[in-house]
């Protein structure tokens, strides 16, 4: 979404690239409200289902080729901790 770049490097449609604030709305929010289920999921509020991961860094401030490094730091699925980092 960001880059438009293929495995191989080639770049398919750079007209159609997005920003990082809006592809990680279009993976949360707006996949829920694509699925009519934004009323219960697709963002952190009381009283909805959210399965979540924090990552080791700043997506919206990291460099596009760099997104996929940030270590998973904390991951909750179905309101269970279902992995923790050390951190020593």
């Amino acid at each position: 979404m960001l880059t438009r770049q293929t495995r191989s490097g080639r770049v398919s449609g750079p007209d159609q690239r997005i920003g990082p604030d809006e592809a990680l709305r279009t993976y949360t929010a707006d996949a829920a409200w694509q699925d009519f289920a934004d009323d219960w999921k697709g963002s952190l509020e009381v009283g909805k289902a959210t399965d979540l991961c924090v990552l080791g860094g700043d997506l919206l401030h990291t460099a596009q080729h760099d997104i996929p490094s940030p270590p998973v730091t904390l991951t909750v699925f179905d309101g269970r901790v279902v992995h923790e980092a050390d951190e020593g």
